[in-house]
């Protein structure tokens, strides 16, 4: 997936709830949002993401301005992901659902 999407400029939309891709799957999706420009709405509910995860998305988030709507519901994630993601907002102006 991760692959097509670096190269994919068409899908707007990626849903990975309940893949349970875990931290490494995380950094994996995070590494293509670095290129990617054309998803607004990733879903990553219920997946077994711990803070490292959450890191690696925040990092993301500090150069992608794509994504509008983030769901990290029902993750592992603690006080120091929580706190990448919160830091990740303060750069990041295009979030505008945080789930």
């Amino acid at each position: 997936i991760v692959d097509a999407l670096n190269t994919n400029s068409s899908i707007t939309s990626l849903d990975l709830s309940f893949t349970y891709i875990g931290d490494e799957g995380a950094q994996s999706i995070a590494n293509c949002l670095n290129t990617n420009s054309s998803i607004t709405s990733l879903g990553l509910g219920s997946n077994d993401i711990g803070d490292e995860g959450a890191q690696s998305i925040a990092n993301a988030l500090n150069t992608n301005s794509s994504i509008t709507t983030l769901d990290f519901q029902r993750n592992n994630i603690g006080d120091e992901g929580a706190q990448s993601i919160a830091n990740a907002l303060n750069t990041n102006s295009s979030i505008t659902s945080l789930d």
